[in-house]
């Protein structure tokens, strides 16, 4: 409750892992807002390390991955203004104690790095598990002989300070669109005839002259590509070229899930395909190759799919349009598409998910082998059954 929604308000969760349990970021959502937030540490064991209530808004909180041992993680505050625009301000915090270790902008400091008003911004430009990338704040007219970019090192916590490519002189700084190649380089985004492309790329110091092609990666997006003969299911790769195309699958339409990669199998929404009306679609679930397009299992009706990943899927264990009750959620192996033994659940909210706004108050984490459900003011954490730990409220 606050002076800007009188009621009670739904809040929204974004759970990280840390070394030996997990930060909550509890915060407003964007269909009532309130100023305030609170971060907590729960333990893997079930107990509470620290909460630390805050009197702004934690919009983002960001961590490097738990394989690097931090002991540190940034808030991005947003330090309510009445009528104006929030002030940025980006808050260490000790994952330890929840106490506060001063700003960002004070610690690159430490380091002669003057941040200038990169930090202002509402968020970053970039982000990646171990890199943050910031500019100035989205109104600013970009002066590549003034202007830099801030690349923030999670891990290390260190900052470097990087020029502008000078593609981007006089343009506004919400008109540039950064992305981290899986080296770690950053690169000017843009499109050209419905793809993404490089506009410019920065490696060994120096920004490219030149438009490119996405950076190589050996990752391949499976989704389905909408035309005018309708729709197919489409792998295409990191320049966006197509791999493999599926007519004989096609989108269901409508909003929610449609596709998921686990390994080297994709798990799909679909209708059985072709169809001429939207109407006539016979749903299924189905599990692909990804790397071939290779149907190696398939699920008739329409299933509800939350968490996908590491050779797992969780989904309802009835067809959303046939049962007259709600059922529950199991695990299926997504090499077999066969549930996975003692991984049942029947609560149907279990793992429900929403898609667009709802999703702010039902979601589905998947943190390695954790699984953080979220449903509203209702937080459950799941751990591999091996982990040795004992379940509780």
């Amino acid at each position: 409750m606050s002076k800007y929604e009188p009621g009670l308000q739904t809040t929204s969760v974004q759970p990280l892992r840390i070394p030996g349990g997990l930060l909550l970021n509890v915060r407003s959502s964007s269909y009532g807002y309130f100023p305030g937030s609170m971060l907590a540490v729960i333990d893997d064991d079930g107990t509470t390390r620290w909460v630390r209530c805050l009197a702004d808004g934690v919009t983002l909180a960001f961590v490097a991955p738990v394989s690097t041992a931090p002991q540190f993680g940034i808030a991005l505050t947003h330090v309510d203004q009445d009528n104006a625009l929030p002030l940025t301000d980006y808050r260490m915090i000790a994952l330890a104690d929840g106490s506060d270790q001063g700003t960002l902008a004070q610690h690159l400091g430490d380091q002669g790095i003057d941040v200038g008003t990169d930090l202002e911004s509402l968020e970053p430009k970039a982000a990646s598990e171990t890199q943050l990338l910031f500019a100035p704040p989205n109104e600013t007219i970009i002066d590549t002989g003034r202007d830099r970019l801030l690349l923030v090192d999670l891990v290390s916590l260190t900052g470097e300070l990087l020029p502008f490519p000078e593609f981007s002189n006089g343009t506004a700084s919400m008109y540039n669109g950064f992305r981290f190649d899986d080296e770690g380089n950053p690169y000017l985004v843009g499109s050209e005839n419905g793809h993404d492309i490089v506009l410019r790329s920065y490696r060994n110091g120096t920004w490219s002259d030149g438009p490119s092609e996405l950076p190589p990666s050996s990752t391949i997006t499976v989704d389905f590509e909408f035309g005018v003969g309708g729709t197919a299911l489409v792998a295409t790769d990191s320049p966006g070229k197509t791999k493999w195309r599926r007519n004989d699958i096609v989108s269901p339409g409508g909003e929610g899930f449609r596709t998921a990669p686990s390994d080297d199998v994709t798990v799909v929404v679909g209708c059985r395909g072709p169809i001429d009306n939207p109407g006539d679609c016979a749903f299924a679930l189905y599990g692909v190759r990804t790397s071939t397009g290779k149907t190696l299992w398939t699920l008739d009706g329409l299933r509800g799919v939350s968490a996908v990943g590491d050779g797992y899927a969780l989904i309802t264990d009835y067809d959303l349009l046939q049962s007259e009750e709600r059922g529950g959620w199991l695990m299926i192996d997504t090499a077999t598409g066969r549930p996975v033994e003692g991984q049942q659940w029947p609560d149907p909210a279990a793992f429900h998910t929403e898609c667009c706004g709802g999703g702010e108050f039902f979601a589905v984490w998947q943190l390695g082998g954790i699984v953080v459900a979220v449903a509203e003011r209702h937080v459950s954490i799941y751990y591999p059954l091996d982990s040795g730990r004992t379940p509780h409220e």
